[in-house]
């Protein structure tokens, strides 16, 4: 008998079904769930207040503090929602919490203008921790 007549096809066969269980497991590119970068922070609140808890040691700057509801606004080249904050104490200032996916993905100084005309609210549950 020579070789590849009757014998290679179950190897064949084998090798096959061994490929397409091995990459039935395998993450795909076009099956990847996407995630929307302007989902509306509903609860913007209570994750900018982590965010400030644990980047902000001087708790007086929480007296007194405001911050704004999200607003969609340029950012680079896109866009994404923006929550301004006002701090009061020993370093008052604003600050804007960047949203990707609806979570703060930057935390920073606001820029010149970037909080003009913002629409603050008191900031209570900032005072209650």
């Amino acid at each position: 008998m020579r070789f590849g007549q009757g014998h290679g096809r179950p190897v064949l066969v084998g090798a096959l079904a061994l490929f397409a269980i091995a990459s039935a497991g395998c993450d795909h590119k076009g099956s990847e769930a996407r995630v929307d970068p302007n989902l509306f922070p509903a609860d913007y609140k209570s994750k900018v207040l982590k965010v400030l808890q644990t980047s902000i040691t001087d708790r007086s700057s929480f007296f007194g503090a405001a911050i704004s509801a999200p607003v969609l606004k340029p950012f680079g080249n896109e866009n994404r929602y923006v929550v301004c904050v006002r701090l009061s104490g020993s370093k008052p200032g604003e600050k804007t919490a960047i949203f990707f996916g609806g979570e703060v993905t930057q935390f920073v100084d606001a820029a010149q203008d970037a909080c003009k005309g913002a629409a603050y609210e008191p900031f209570t549950e900032l005072e209650r921790r």
